[in-house]
């Protein structure tokens, strides 16, 4: 079979190669410096760490200019958006009565967990709607509340009804009306976002036409879901765009502590005014520490030396990591994880977490329970995450709320070599590389319509996919900005070491720098052997146990631990292992370690 045959059979399963088209490139983008800035080039592979520190070249240059115009551009943008109190940690104190003057249009809530959202918007709004007659039906204003299943639970019928009103709501009506896609009452109706997004793909005109004529204000709560579950739900851009539609004729508020994409393409779009975006100064988290661990050995060493009394949530990242900490805990611990997973579901929520208690010492859970869920309990004093980029991690988090002054928690976060974030960086750039050459057109899409996989990579699952109906492409915009999100992630992760970066990038969400861990033993070991030549073994065993390291499953410390990941934890105490050779004296001709300050 010929070249040309071939590649025209390939591309008759999706489409005709459109016309060269150089449409611009998404305007998040263009802030990070543009693809090439960000990464890869379709089809290069992962460079090695080394080869990210780049010369300078004019084309580098311009892009460093066009980032700095940004930042000037969101400087301009900071100085223009409403001024609230610098102690206005809740939304309702910094939106207060302006809600009254907020016609149609885009409105963000950039608020940190534990912020009052939910409560605070749906009793401003209450109050407004409310005021309006009964029977002036056509003029009547409502509101929908926008939101996924696990916000549908106590905190929203709180918001709704308020906590001075006399309800009786045993846990089985609560657990019937967290399983509904809609809850309707007076004034408002909560619906989840999977509920509108159904409703559009049947019937847009319908769905669109019934919005503008039942609702005035439409609220995204925990906005971050267009972006973050486009992961596995690859119709988050169906509903963004249903959305999208109704911003010229109604209210639509966007809440979330973690939608900075979705904030830096508005803005960048030109589509949210600086006076309509309200960014809630962050409080002080209740993490009193952070400690990093980078084996499941250690973690269990971890859960294991935890005081009988005290409680820990763990976020692990699969469903197979659930069943796997069910082998080792059983009835000890709960396990919780999305009722649609297709592995099927673990425990039921209410045999976890009831009155934002937890049930049992230990709850091993997904990201499933990063949102909606509070756990209002002080004996929750440690929380492990395992997962990787910022936005997830900040969530969960947010999880633990603080009770008190001294309702304080340790927070323990999975550490990342180099070779698995360069893993995600190539992951990123080949889920991106779809778009990329579809809108560089001409040669680079004619190429990328040539590679073995085209079919299985334009998709329903994939950033592009193919109309057949209309014979067009369409470009999931969701998805894309998730895969900007992980490639900017990963790539800065790379440049800065991943301890560096992810305490860089959740540092404001915590309120400012938190503490590490650090071993009053460890403390006073490096102080007193500090700059004294050691035998390697000798010096590698004693840190080992005043850190308190453990080896891999199966494996000796002397096999598993090394140079590298010693001086990951030395970092923290401002020192490192060199390696060097003696010559003078006992040490002459010689090889040691000795432990040194770092520059």
């Amino acid at each position: 079979m010929s070249l040309e045959k071939d590649t025209n059979e390939k591309t008759m399963l999706i489409a005709p190669p459109p016309q060269r088209r150089r449409s611009g490139v998404p305007a998040a983008v263009e802030l990070l410096g543009g693809f090439s800035e960000l990464g890869l080039a379709p089809g290069e592979q992962s460079p090695a760490p080394s080869q990210l520190v780049k010369q300078p070249t004019d084309e580098m240059t311009e892009q460093v200019r066009l980032i700095e115009e940004a930042r000037i551009a969101e400087m301009l943008f900071e100085r223009a958006a409403p001024v609230l109190p610098e102690d206005a940690y809740y939304v309702s104190q910094a939106i207060g009565d302006s809600i009254r003057s907020w016609g149609f249009g885009r409105y963000v809530i950039d608020a940190g967990t534990g912020a009052g959202k939910t409560t605070a918007i749906m009793d401003l709004l209450k109050e407004i709607v409310a005021s309006t007659p009964r029977y002036e039906a056509v003029e009547r204003k409502r509101i929908l509340y926008l939101c996924n299943r696990k916000a549908l639970r106590e905190q929203i019928i709180q918001a709704v009804f308020g906590d001075d009103c006399e309800r009786d709501f045993r846990d089985w009506d609560l657990i019937k009306w967290e399983m509904m896609d809609c809850l309707s009452f007076e004034f408002v109706d909560v619906m989840t976002y999977q509920k509108l997004q159904k409703d559009y793909q049947n019937d847009p005109e319908k769905t669109i036409e019934h919005i503008k004529r039942c609702y005035t204000y439409i609220v995204c709560d925990e906005a971050h879901y267009f972006v973050n579950d486009a992961s596995f739900n690859h119709k988050t851009d169906t509903v963004y765009q249903c959305i999208e539609q109704l911003i010229s004729c109604k209210t639509v508020i966007y809440m979330s502590a973690t939608m900075e994409f979705l904030i830096r393409k508005w803005k960048e779009e030109g589509t949210l005014p600086p006076e309509n975006y309200y960014r809630i100064p962050r409080r002080k988290s209740c993490v009193s520490e952070i400690r990093f661990y980078y084996r499941d050995a250690e973690r269990k060493a971890l859960l294991d030396a935890i005081p009988p009394d005290e409680k820990a949530i763990v976020f692990v990242t699969t469903h197979a990591a659930l069943e796997k900490m069910k082998l080792i805990y059983g009835d000890d611990a709960a396990y919780y994880c999305s009722d649609n997973n297709k592995h099927g579901a673990m425990d039921a929520l209410r045999d976890c977490v009831r009155g934002g208690r937890l049930l049992k010492r230990i709850l091993f859970t997904t990201t499933v329970l990063y949102n909606g869920v509070d756990i209002k309990d002080e004996t929750v004093k440690h929380v492990f995450i395992e997962q990787w980029l910022p936005m997830e991690v900040i969530q969960e988090i947010g999880r633990k709320r603080s009770l008190s002054e001294n309702d304080t928690c340790k927070l323990y976060l999975r550490g990342r070599g180099m070779r698995e974030l360069e893993t995600r960086l190539k992951e990123a750039n080949q889920n991106l590389e779809p778009a990329l050459c579809y809108r560089t057109g001409g040669e680079a899409w004619e190429k990328f319509l040539e590679t073995p996989d085209v079919n299985v990579r334009i998709g329903e699952e994939s950033v592009l996919n193919y109309d057949h109906r209309t014979g067009e492409y369409h470009i999931n915009e969701m998805k894309e900005l998730l895969f900007l999100y992980q490639k900017h992630t990963a790539l800065e992760m790379i440049q800065k070491g991943y301890h560096d970066a992810i305490l860089s990038m959740i540092r404001d969400d915590l309120g400012g720098s938190i503490p590490e861990y650090k071993s009053d033993n460890a403390s006073a070991y490096i102080a007193e052997h500090l700059n004294k030549p050691m035998l390697k073994n000798n010096l590698k065993e004693e840190l080992i146990r005043v850190l308190g390291m453990t080896p891999a499953k199966g494996r000796s410390s002397k096999e598993s631990i090394g140079k590298l990941l010693l001086n990951r934890e030395l970092q923290k105490y401002g020192v490192k292992i060199i390696s060097d050779q003696g010559n003078a004296g006992e040490w002459r001709n010689k090889t040691f370690w000795m432990l040194v300050e770092l520059t």
